[in-house]
């Protein structure tokens, strides 16, 4: 994620996005649900070109706004750290960036601490194979997918974080193997 294709992938033409980079973090490794932006809402920034990009975000502590930024926003306020080409910086308008976040509800220095955390996280591990169950299997889990998606973590907890290990026990479980075809749609 400190990757300048990741970050320039969550920037526009102008500036980081921190919002966006939040967001995918939210929905892609923790499995949190974000709704889009309500249609009445005029999310721009103020076009102060005084203000760095943290504090034009203030705009979002609105309370019906920070009910969805509050799961998002600490999340990629530390990749702030990269300019939306990805390359490091340490100052934005000739000041320091401030490069803090939060995970979880505690605070993190910078992104390298916030990946460390992530990677470590079993959440996120338990995600990703919820990931791979259903891109290998082309459906979403199901309660009955229970035991398959267990012994999937299992493998990839017993050999080191093997992704070779926990699709091998996709492919030769019950929930693969005895897949159904879904009735035609009349």
């Amino acid at each position: 994620m400190t990757h300048p294709a990741w970050l320039l992938a969550f920037s526009d033409n102008t500036k980081n996005h921190a919002i966006q980079r939040g967001r995918w973090i939210q929905t892609k490794l923790l499995g949190g649900v974000i709704p889009d932006t309500p249609v009445e809402v005029d999310a721009r920034f103020p076009e102060d070109p005084a203000l760095t990009l943290r504090e034009k975000m203030l705009v979002v502590r609105k309370e019906e706004c920070w009910r969805c930024h509050q799961r998002m926003d600490p999340l990629g306020l530390p990749f702030e750290q990269y300019n939306l080409w990805g390359k490091h910086r340490t100052t934005e308008l000739d000041r320091p960036v401030n490069t803090t976040g939060e995970l979880n509800g505690e605070a993190m220095g910078d992104p390298i601490e916030m990946l460390h955390r992530l990677a470590d996280s079993k959440h996120v591990h338990q995600v990703f194979l919820r990931h791979v169950f259903r891109f290998f299997s082309g459906r979403n889990e199901t309660l009955g997918d229970a035991k398959t998606l267990r012994d999937m973590e299992s493998a990839y907890d017993d050999n080191q974080g093997s992704l070779k290990e926990s699709l091998l026990e996709l492919l030769v479980s019950d929930s693969f193997i005895q897949r159904r075809k879904s009735p035609p749609k009349k």
